[in-house]
């Protein structure tokens, strides 16, 4: 089984427990060593029997362990392309966790350091790239192109040929009609229904959703 060190300690990274238990139930693949985390305050908390071993440095002496990325928050979204950068890790140290229930149609591509939760499905020809969140019950229909750092929550509706540029934030519950785009860095509230494109670092909600204010990047 290959180590697998979780950053940072937050609600993703322990859900990514769970996902790693599911597949080693099917396979042993990964060994959690633990989490990393910024704050030295929660260096000792442990979740799941695995504890918060430290901060970055301990990336560095490991550097035989797989590692899992998942920051990222609807308040702190913006932040997520500086967090994973700053780590500086190359491409084969990033794991890519999918959950033995989620659905992988033909011709999908995931990328790097993702991870994929339980009841997901990617029909043909759907596109994850890195650094990507899928949380439960979400679906991305064919051909929809999920761009780089995209988090997106549980229930959601990606319709085919969909378009979600990259480092944007998609919330629980969103229904996109087919063929539209969520530029770069936006985020769309609970709930909305999104029946056109939403412009690069904007907050759109509703339903049918529309643009209220820019992103605050404070």
């Amino acid at each position: 089984m290959r180590p697998l060190i979780l950053f940072p300690f937050n609600g993703n990274a322990r859900e990514a427990v769970g996902v790693v238990e599911a597949i080693n139930a099917q396979r042993q693949t990964w060994s959690v060593l633990g989490f990393v985390d910024d704050d030295p305050d929660k260096k000792g908390s442990a979740f799941g029997g695995y504890p918060v071993l430290g901060g970055r440095e301990v990336l560095a002496e490991r550097p035989d362990a797989a590692v899992l990325a998942v920051p990222g928050r609807p308040d702190n979204f913006h932040k997520r392309r500086a967090i994973i950068e700053a780590l500086n890790l190359k491409s084969e140290r990033w794991a890519t966790l999918i959950h033995p229930a989620a659905v992988v149609g033909p011709e999908c591509m995931i990328g790097d350091n993702v991870l994929i939760q339980a009841g997901v499905v990617l029909t043909a020809g759907a596109r994850i790239a890195r650094h990507s969140i899928i949380l439960p019950q979400t679906v991305a229909a064919h051909d929809a192109d999920i761009g780089e750092g995209v988090v997106m929550g549980s229930h959601v509706t990606i319709s085919g040929a969909c378009h979600v540029e990259p480092w944007s934030y998609i919330g629980s519950g969103v229904k996109l009609r087919e063929g539209v785009r969520i530029g770069t860095g936006a985020l769309v509230g609970l709930g909305a229904t999104v029946i056109g494109d939403v412009a690069p670092g904007k907050v759109a909600v509703g339903c049918p959703a529309r643009a209220i204010r820019d992103v605050d990047k404070d």
